[in-house]
């Protein structure tokens, strides 16, 4: 789990550190302040071990083909993950967590010449706190516009998972995860959980359909009905439930959490999220727009004892010469922001 982090020179960060880092770390701002970069940076410096997460990153924005020619000659086809584009400058991202203390990831490029065999190679080393060794992988693009990694089989610092709300969510893919709870009878707890945004929920089945199986619910009408036909809200749920529960001592990204939630369950929604995020040891990173999401977290954790290890709200703020700045929250002053009516998002 992560206590800090650290990135300088990715994308609009020239230079950007969040300290105290809780489970759940809501990430607030305007648009263009960095939010969805700052979960690009995570995910990259948890799981890079492999130079395909890098390339990955445009998928998950829903980018389905990356063009990795420059559109000038001069322009380098990987300038795009660097800060204001320049690549002489190597991208660091440094985290503090519980596994491995101190753990940096570095990306470099080599020269860009056109004409050449190899356009460029895009450079990443690694080094684990708890190891003395460095990790370097190589991602190459020929002339042709072909490209070759050269990856380290091995485990990376946090097993990760992004969730773009804005990608369809496949039910069949849903029936898998909690299949796989099922083999370990884990699934009764993400039945429990579920529970809080629906009480009408009986029980949970994997029914086979066509080529695939999807989930269930009996609500106690007779007849079940498919978790994604009954509102996005538990579709939603069961998604983040189930990627928690099935990477324990890993990381979630979400982007966008209220997207497909109604204001009125998002109380509910946290403390679904609290639950099985203290239940599998996992740390979770959202990014979010809404008011009501910031007011409903707070009023999810307030209660507990331990809110400020539980919960921790940062407000990305872009300043006059560009800079990014991170605002952080804890109980006491987001209490206070909330009452006096002050701009948190």
């Amino acid at each position: 789990m992560y206590k800090s982090f650290e990135i300088h020179n990715f994308k609009c960060f020239r230079e950007l550190k969040l300290d105290k880092l809780a489970r759940i770390n809501l990430i607030a701002g305007m648009n263009n302040a960095g939010k969805t970069a700052l979960l690009e940076a995570i995910f990259l410096h948890s799981g890079v071990y492999e130079l395909e997460s890098f390339l990955r990153l445009s998928h998950v924005r829903n980018i389905k083909d990356m063009n990795l020619s420059p559109r000038r000659r001069d322009e380098h086809p990987f300038g795009f993950f660097f800060n204001q584009f320049n690549v002489s400058n190597n991208i660091e991202i440094l985290g503090e967590d519980t596994l491995s203390g101190q753990s940096s990831t570095q990306i470099s490029v080599s020269p860009y010449s056109p004409g050449s065999e190899t356009t460029t190679s895009l450079i990443l080393k690694h080094k684990d706190g708890s190891k003395s060794e460095n990790i370097e992988c190589y991602l190459t693009i020929n002339k042709e516009g072909g490209i070759g990694f050269n990856s380290v089989p091995s485990f990376p610092l946090f097993e990760t998972f992004f969730h773009d709300s804005g990608v369809t969510i496949d039910p069949q893919q849903q029936a898998e995860l909690y299949g796989e709870l099922q083999v370990i009878v884990k699934e009764n707890y993400v039945f429990e959980v579920l529970k809080i945004i629906e009480p009408r929920l009986k029980n949970i089945e994997s029914i086979a359909i066509a080529r695939g199986s999807v989930l269930h619910g009996d609500i106690g009408i007779g007849h079940l009905i498919p978790l994604h036909l009954m509102g996005g809200g538990i579709t939603h749920l069961t998604n983040y439930v189930l990627r928690i529960a099935n990477i324990p001592n890993g990381v979630i990204l979400i982007d966008e959490i209220e997207n497909g939630l109604h204001y009125s369950v998002m109380t509910n929604v946290w403390k679904a999220i609290a639950s099985a995020a203290k239940e599998y040891n996992t740390q979770v990173f959202a990014t979010t727009h809404s008011w009501e999401c910031v007011l409903s977290a707070h009023e999810a954790f307030e209660p507990s004892e331990t809110y400020d290890s539980d919960f921790r709200l940062y407000r990305l703020d872009r300043l006059k010469d560009d800079e990014i700045k991170a605002v952080a929250y804890d109980r006491r002053s987001l209490d206070t922001a909330i009452k006096a009516g002050l701009e948190v998002r």
